[in-house]
């Protein structure tokens, strides 16, 4: 059995969700390790290993001795399933038993493919002999929150204005991924993670006017210009620009709803509403 003294290895400990986990769970008390890609990165934490993440033997070095691992895949990555690969061998190889995976809400969507790999990821834990948890977030509410300019007081939306959404905020989502990585039960669970609130860009909007106390511009921007400019930004490759498109036209026709019951169990009290996040970030 790993002792609970072993530290939990976070992979990719460097990016948006990674920071606030590590955080967590350092002021829990809880050892982690942070597996990252590069040297500036591992520069960040307390302690690190640098891995490829298609290497099984640099995996299963980075997180010798852990006793659970937390797997952040790169966002709209083609090589995910090459990765999976490789980080349950490695787990494999290295004795670590637990995996706690970061999915996305509605994984086995056709249509949106960065979606479809996690959902083929999923399938490979379940298949596999390790002790898996598999969490699947919904939007942030940060994400949301990224497509309004501040400065403009310009609320703008890439995709239909009337779907709904449940928004996620950040810190809900790393309380509840600490807590099952530092609790017990959560064997071979998997829980969609979604705020309480089901909300369509109009609402959204709204709550921007009412919390900040200014009038807010409001209108759906072009999908294709919008992913376009936000690809370039991020460096994505042509083939990762269309499956950012693709997210935008599906959003554009269903939205992306869920359910906040399964959040506020794990949390053990109510989530973080939009407005809540808006007055804390941004007034």
């Amino acid at each position: 059995m790993v002792e609970t003294t072993s530290p939990i290895a976070i992979l990719g400990a460097a990016g948006l969700s990674g920071r606030p986990l590590v955080a967590e769970l350092e002021r829990r008390g809880a050892p982690v390790r942070a597996v990252v890609r590069r040297a500036e990165q591992a520069a960040m934490f307390r302690e690190a290993r640098i891995a490829d993440l298609a290497s099984v033997d640099q995996l299963a070095a980075a997180i010798e001795g852990a006793r659970a691992l937390y797997y952040i895949p790169p966002s709209f990555n083609p090589r995910e399933i090459e990765f999976a690969t490789a980080l349950i061998a490695a787990a494999q190889q290295a004795g670590v038993p637990r995996i706690v995976y970061h999915s996305v809400l509605h994984a086995p969507t056709p249509a949106m493919p960065h979606h479809g790999r996690k959902a083929l990821v999923e399938l490979m834990l379940r298949e596999s002999p390790l002790v898996w948890t598999i969490v699947q977030p919904a939007m942030y509410s940060q994400t949301c929150l990224t497509f309004f300019d501040r400065d403009a007081g310009a609320f703008t939306p890439p995709y239909a204005i009337d779907r709904l959404f449940n928004p996620i905020d950040l810190p809900d989502l790393t309380e509840a991924t600490a807590n099952i990585l530092t609790g017990e039960n959560h064997e071979y669970a998997t829980y969609e993670l979604a705020g309480s609130e089901r909300l369509t860009p109009v609402e959204m909007a709204a709550i921007l006017k009412a919390t900040l106390g200014r009038d807010i511009v409001f209108r759906q921007e072009d999908t294709e210009s919008f992913a376009k400019v936000r690809a370039e930004r991020k460096g994505f490759d042509p083939g990762q620009t269309e499956e950012l498109v693709a997210m935008y036209r599906h959003y554009g026709d269903f939205g992306l709803p869920g359910n906040g019951r399964v959040l506020e169990m794990l949390l053990g009290r109510p989530s973080t509403t939009f407005a809540a996040v808006v007055q804390r970030d941004w007034a």
